[in-house]
């Protein structure tokens, strides 16, 4: 059920419900805006036309659909969980029905501060696998504990965090190039992007290769 939009029971039963609707994203321009635009655009609905977009953070998503202030909100992990407890409550379609796989969330730089501090930038992808590995592996209950501290919840609470139940993190910190162009061509198309751009000529992967060397095998 994680990252999937979410609607009252008794008020939408199908997309189309969701015309003069009011629709909850965490921000425009964002994946959640792009993935609810391209459902509704594939089931007829158009932006500023037969729907109004607001923005509202990720934690108050869910009371604003509880409490009748929005009529489709998007809920992550945990929030997610929360809304499962509601019987007024059900998801609708999720981020991958709209859009499929993402791979949006990179660690971006320019080419020449690329250049000025590779090194560096070796170094934290290097650290940054092996936390991938550990909080997956070996560390994975320390690791629960730690982002329960941190978010006061129970680690039984947030027991699905770096397993399969979580958003997929690649041990080696690598970019999917053909996914992530996938994405940006969809954006294209819903035009929340004016034009396309060549991922494989933008992503370095040297970086994320001399890095998961220098971390060594991937083992638990």
């Amino acid at each position: 059920q994680g990252n999937s939009f979410w609607v009252r029971k008794d008020d939408i039963h199908k997309i189309e419900d969701l015309k003069g609707k009011t629709i909850a994203v965490n921000a425009r321009g964002s994946t959640i805006d792009a993935a609810a635009r391209t459902m509704l655009l594939r089931h007829g609905l158009h932006d500023g036309q037969d729907y109004q977009i607001v923005e509202v953070r990720f934690p108050a998503q869910l009371p604003a659909l509880q409490s009748k202030k929005v009529d489709l909100a998007v809920l992550l992990r945990p929030w997610d969980e929360e809304g499962a407890k509601d019987p007024n409550l059900r998801p609708l379609f999720s981020m991958g029905d709209a859009i499929g796989p993402t791979e949006t969330i990179t660690f971006v730089a320019k080419e020449e501060f690329v250049k000025a501090h590779r090194a560096a930038l070796v170094d934290f992808i290097e650290d940054n696998i092996r936390l991938r590995r550990w909080a997956a592996g070996s560390g994975h209950e320390e690791a629960v504990k730690l982002c329960a501290e941190i978010v006061k919840k129970k680690p039984a609470e947030l027991e699905y965090a770096f397993t399969k139940g979580d958003s997929y993190r690649d041990p080696d910190a690598k970019v999917n190039v053909a996914r992530m162009q996938k994405n940006i061509d969809d954006l294209v198309k819903i035009h929340l992007l004016k034009a396309s751009i060549n991922v494989k000529k933008a992503v370095d992967a040297s970086i994320a290769e001399e890095a998961a060397k220098r971390a060594g095998p991937l083992t638990n």
